[in-house]
């Protein structure tokens, strides 16, 4: 759950669910949580410099990293909104190309 949505004073934005996308992915490439409970986020959240230990340990690419970073700013003004995620280099189609495709480009243009 992302950091501000234990805190009802607020109303909460989508970026709750960019912040759910980041975990959802970790937990897909990692197999394990990135944080274990509540308490671990809010220790996240709250640090005066916030780094995602273990992210980078774990054989992703540098745009997999940087838009897990990204997603996964403590405050939600600084995560991308779900337009800007489309922009970043690991989500962009022709990164998506050069990872999985083996034949010639020009086929699948």
């Amino acid at each position: 759950m992302a950091p501000e949505a234990h805190d009802t004073s607020k109303p909460k934005t989508n970026r709750v669910d960019i912040w759910s996308l980041g975990c959802i992915l970790y937990r897909m490439f990692a197999g394990s949580l990135l944080f274990k409970d509540p308490v671990e986020t809010l220790k996240y959240a709250m640090a005066e410099t916030s780094t995602l230990l273990g992210v980078e340990n774990i054989g992703l690419s540098d745009p997999c990293v940087c838009f897990l970073r990204d997603v996964l700013q403590p405050s939600p003004e600084d995560r991308p909104s779900a337009e800007a995620c489309l922009e970043k280099a690991w989500i962009g189609q022709s990164y998506w190309v050069m990872c999985y495709w083996k034949g010639p480009l020009r086929e699948v243009v």
